[in-house]
């Protein structure tokens, strides 16, 4: 494979690769953690300007590539809180469809929401949503003051929906009320943006949603919910998910008793409760709820065992019985044996995303580092991975970094100066990647056959040297 160095003897005169121009992706790895840098911009044709609830001026860009690498979010804040003093100085991307993108900002005490839209052909465009505190009931009056408090603050409850058909965007948040002796009951906050010509309301408006029992759920079942992620189901279902219970799918653009239905759908695996510190601190680290082509709903599972033992199990929602179909498994010398994984981590996958635009795509996150015990020597490097599970190949690898500002390189000359502080607080925490299109739609004199035209790229594309026979995915493995 070909290798290409940057010289960095002489910084004043280093000599920069010409950076290799990747296929355009309808879709990318968004890092959920933001990147402040007030005098940068990361890609002219992503800016989009606003300003803060309390006056203050923003900028936000996106620096795009293709996975498995990840895309990030740039924030030029000049008033904004000071990185050095402040947890609240970077911004959080929170969720994502089609071409927006929810952002959050916190200015203690204000916390703000922003929509990102790109811009489809013109230029792309920041939003400040209202305050929540500015709410009503639904069908019913404005909250009074003594009744108001501020919505909108879990994160991984919130999630945002986009209607192609006239340009609206639903943003909504669910919360569990009650509990502790109380009747368990939940509340949807939830804010409709109008199209261009519609005539919809902008204030935030408070649900009291049903749950449908029609698949014989008990309640217990929901008294201990917690909302680890949202998904986006076509354009018409937000999908709420605890990867211990179940989940939750609600039609948010409608109104009345069908915007006030929530559907239980139970998960087709058990809850880990013997398997401490095996994901159930941050069950994302081994669970996973995504989207295929739009609309397709698949689960994926990495069950782990003792030591480096596992088994990698995928299943898709069928839309019509609202049941479970098992696509396949892999165990741990499955997985090993890829063509193309000699020189990866024999550690069990983590973090697993599906590929939003290919069934056969797999990606995950493996770190020897995080499964070799306290004193002991290891390799920190995370490694970004993407997998065929029918070609039984790897595809493509990326070094997870602080800043991504790695040469294209071949796998063993990869550059380590940089700090992985941030990878470890992204991934390790609770902030999974976020699968977003905001990529494929072009802005401005964007080239729309060019992801990443201005940076190299760290990304090692082995899906064009690999052979990728059509060997099946293994099915239902006693």
């Amino acid at each position: 494979m070909e290798t290409q160095h940057a010289e960095t003897s002489d910084p004043t005169t280093a000599v920069v690769p010409r950076p290799r121009l990747l296929p355009r992706r309808p879709w990318v790895l968004l890092d959920r953690l933001g990147h402040r840098n007030d005098h940068v911009i990361a890609e002219d044709a992503t800016v989009a300007s606003s300003r803060t609830s309390t006056g203050k001026d923003i900028q936000v860009s996106f620096r795009f590539a293709a996975p498995p690498a990840t895309s990030r979010l740039y924030l030029c804040w000049l008033g904004g809180p000071s990185k050095e003093n402040s947890s609240f100085a970077y911004p959080r991307v929170i969720a994502a469809h089609a071409d927006s993108v929810l952002l959050q900002l916190t200015d203690p005490p204000r916390i703000d929401y922003f929509v990102y839209k790109a811009g489809s052909g013109g230029p792309p465009s920041l939003s400040l949503l209202a305050q929540s505190t500015d709410i009503r009931y639904s069908g019913g009056p404005t909250l009074t003051r003594g009744d108001q408090r501020q919505r909108m603050v879990d994160r991984k409850a919130i999630g945002i929906l986009r209607r192609r058909a006239d340009h609206a965007f639903a943003v909504a948040e669910l919360s569990k009320t009650g509990g502790e002796g109380m009747p368990v009951a939940f509340e949807l906050c939830v804010l409709i943006s109008p199209g261009p010509a519609s005539t919809s309301c902008k204030t935030w408006e408070l649900r009291h949603p049903q749950i449908r029992d029609a698949k014989g759920f008990q309640i217990r079942a929901l008294t201990c919910w917690e909302t680890d992620a949202v998904v986006p189901v076509g354009g018409r279902s937000l999908c709420w998910v605890d990867y211990y219970h179940g989940l939750l799918l609600g039609h948010v653009f409608e109104s009345g008793v069908g915007g006030s239905m929530l559907t239980y759908v139970p998960l087709p695996v058990d809850t880990p409760w013997a398997k401490p510190d095996h994901g159930q601190e941050c069950p994302e680290a081994s669970r996973s709820l995504g989207v295929v082509n739009g609309d397709t709903v698949r689960f994926v599972n990495v069950d782990r065992g003792p030591l480096s033992v596992f088994t990698l199990t995928v299943w898709t929602l069928n839309n019509a019985s609202m049941e479970w179909d098992k696509d396949g498994e892999l165990r741990a010398a499955d997985l090993w044996a890829f063509s193309g994984y000699e020189h990866l981590p024999h550690v069990p996958p983590e973090y697993p995303v599906v590929s939003m635009d290919d069934p056969d795509g797999l990606f995950f996150l493996v770190s020897e580092g995080r499964h070799t015990g306290v004193g002991a020597a290891a390799d920190n490097t995370v490694w970004l991975v993407e997998v065929d599970t029918m070609g039984r190949a790897v595809r493509s690898v990326a070094r997870y970094s602080k800043e991504e500002t790695t040469t294209r390189t071949s796998w063993l000359a990869i550059r380590d100066d940089d700090d992985d502080d941030l990878a470890r607080v992204s991934m390790f925490h609770g902030l999974a990647f976020l699968p977003s299109e905001v990529s494929k739609y072009p802005s401005r004199s964007d080239d729309p056959t060019v992801l990443h035209r201005d940076r190299p790229s760290s990304q090692l594309n082995l899906g064009s040297s690999l052979p990728r026979p059509r060997v099946p995915f293994r099915l239902f493995v006693e």
